[in-house]
Parts: structure tokens; C-alpha cells; sequence
């Protein structure tokens, strides 16, 4: 199995892609917006945030991959609990990959279908492929799928296509 060493190398590498993908459709965001009374284009707090976020993966792959238990360091309790497997079994494992299946699922919903339908489907889809069984926190993460609709189109007035 997977050791929580490298599943965190791993892990950091790709949310180092997906930042770098983000910020690459980000260049196309227009020039014009909310912010163009101070100066700021739409760009600029997405290209922040990503920046923000790949800094921080870039941070924990570089912990992770100079660490040495040997030093005997604060870092050596670190990568004790580092050596443990990620998953206990193969069960475990392909509810993870389920999981995040469901995610990008639901990702590629919103792009075909719009927001509601990906916001009504993401949490009960992510629920049912963890093993879930209770019908009240299906209802709820429905229900809060269509709340944050109603929050951002409603109340903030943001397009959500």
C-alpha cells in the first residue's frame, strides 16, 4: 500500500498541476470586472489564491521529500507517522479513487449541465461512494447544495454557469 510519505508527495504534486492548469485558464478571465475601478482585473485574486495554494503544495512536497527520520528531529515523529499506509486494504483504496471519481463526475456535470444539477449531485454522490447510509445527511448535503446556489446567484448576484 501506499505509505502517507509519498501519498503526500504524491498529492502535492498534483494539486501543483491542477494550480498550474487553474491559473493557465485564469490568463483568459477578462480584463474588465468588479475590480476594474481599482485597478485589479478579474485575474487577480484567482491568480492569488492559486499562487497562495501551489506555494504551500510546493512547501509540503519539499518537507516531505528532504525528510529524514535518521536526523532524529522534530521531523523524525513526522515521518514515523509518515510510514504508515495510507489505506488499510484495498477496500479502503477504491473507496478513495471511488471518491474522487464522484468528484470529477460532478465537475464534468457542471461543465455539461450547469451548477445546480453538479450542486444538487456532488455531496450525495461523494457520500454514497463512502459508504454512507443515512438518509438525513443525503438530504442535507442536497439541501446545502441548493442553499449555496441560492447564497451566490441570489444574495451575491454571481453567475454560476
Amino acid at each position: 500500500m501506499l505509505t502517507q510519505r509519498s501519498a503526500n508527495m504524491v498529492f502535492s504534486i498534483l494539486v501543483l498541476l491542477a494550480a498550474g492548469f487553474f491559473a493557465y485558464l485564469a490568463r483568459e478571465f477578462q480584463e474588465t470586472g468588479l475590480l476594474a475601478t481599482s485597478g485589479l482585473t478579474s485575474k487577480f485574486f484567482p491568480l492569488t489564491i492559486l499562487t497562495f495554494i501551489a506555494v504551500c503544495a510546493l512547501i509540503v512536497f519539499i518537507q516531505y521529500a528532504l525528510a529524514d527520520p535518521a536526523r532524529g528531529d522534530e521531523k523524525a515523529a513526522h515521518e514515523t507517522a509518515a510510514q504508515e499506509t495510507v489505506f488499510g486494504n484495498w477496500r479502503e483504496a477504491l473507496r478513495g479513487i471511488a471518491a474522487f471519481a464522484a468528484a470529477v463526475a460532478c465537475y464534468l456535470i457542471w461543465i455539461h449541465w450547469g451548477f445546480v444539477p453538479m450542486a444538487l449531485t456532488t455531496g450525495p454522490a461523494c457520500a454514497a461512494v463512502m459508504g454512507v447510509r443515512s438518509l438525513p445527511i443525503y438530504l442535507f448535503l442536497i439541501a446545502a447544495g441548493y442553499v449555496i446556489y441560492l447564497v451566490f446567484s441570489r444574495l451575491l448576484d454571481v453567475q454560476l454557469t
